[in-house]
């Protein structure tokens, strides 16, 4: 049995932003965080943008893990249009 799903392109461009932005934003974010923070520490400025840039990462992935019920919304979610035999 298969069937035919529909998801609205609003919602999939929506949730593709989300998912993808949050995570990539504070990875960037880190890492310029980094950089700016080895200039007043005087330390290597590669090592702390990477550990920073790395913790806004996995920060991002947590934000998604707690708001993960805003993807469950009825209109993120794909609707089944038909069942093919």
């Amino acid at each position: 049995m298969e069937v035919k799903v529909r998801v609205e392109s609003v919602a999939y461009v929506k949730a593709s932003v989300f998912f993808y932005g949050i995570p990539i934003l504070l990875l960037i974010t880190g890492a310029i965080l980094g950089t700016y923070l080895a200039g007043k520490f005087t330390r290597s400025s590669d090592a702390m943008s990477a550990l920073f840039g790395m913790g806004g990462l996995i920060v991002g992935i947590l934000v998604l893990f707690l708001f993960r019920k805003r993807g469950a919304k009825k209109g993120y979610m794909p609707v089944i249009v038909e069942v093919i035999q």
